[in-house]
């Protein structure tokens, strides 16, 4: 797909056949030394803090370019033009629904190559707009409760690192604890095995008298 527009001098022999005449080639120089040539587009571009019911993709009125013609020099210029996408995912709870798809151009590039008149007789403005074989495609994906429950399992790890550190302590202490009571253990019936005889610790005491 392309579009042309082409500037050219008046053919005598095509007005001829339409009953018709030209000016003269002096004439027609002078006058195109005063023409400019601009070279508006209806571009579309993206402003991604659009959302419903708005969509991101807006038209806007650009000039691309503006010339002064020249009798003496064809000018030449070559607008490609780009396709591009954008799929937005905007709801909080996201199962990968898209909210908004579309396709937009706008101009990616624009090549001059001005040329002597001798190689494009009669030829003063030459424009072509074709389409690019390369383009963009767009995501917007807002932050949704997927992203939030994914941000709280880091955070639950830095909990378990820091309620780690101030129970080491503790559990130490309960497992000292633990073990010292399976430190006296004895198979048998007596239970009073390990007990201290009250007699026995109060005849050996010793009592400490004045003389």
């Amino acid at each position: 797909m392309s579009y042309r527009l082409t500037i050219k001098a008046c053919d005598k022999d095509e007005r001829k056949k339409e009953g018709k005449t030209c000016e003269s080639m002096k004439a027609i120089e002078e006058y195109v030394q005063s023409v400019n040539v601009e070279h508006w587009v209806l571009e579309q571009t993206i402003d991604f803090n659009l959302y419903k019911p708005h969509k991101p993709v807006q038209n806007h009125q650009r000039l691309v370019t503006s010339d002064i013609l020249d009798p003496n020099i064809t000018k030449r210029q070559f607008n490609y033009l780009s396709r591009n996408e954008i799929n937005c995912y905007d709801n909080l709870l996201n199962f990968y629904e898209e909210t908004c798809n579309s396709t937009f151009y706008r101009i990616s590039s624009v090549v001059k190559r001005d040329a002597v008149k001798g190689g494009f007789p009669n030829t003063f403005y030459h424009s072509v707009i074709s389409t690019a074989t390369t383009g963009i495609v767009y995501t917007r994906d807002v932050y949704n409760c997927f992203d939030l429950i994914g941000d709280l399992g880091g955070v639950q790890q830095v909990l378990v690192v820091f309620i780690g550190i101030i129970c080491v302590p503790y559990s130490q202490f309960a497992y000292n604890l633990k073990m010292s009571k399976h430190l006296f253990m004895a198979r048998t019936h007596d239970k009073k095995m390990f007990l201290r005889d009250k007699k026995q610790n109060h005849s050996s005491e010793c009592h400490l008298t004045e003389e």
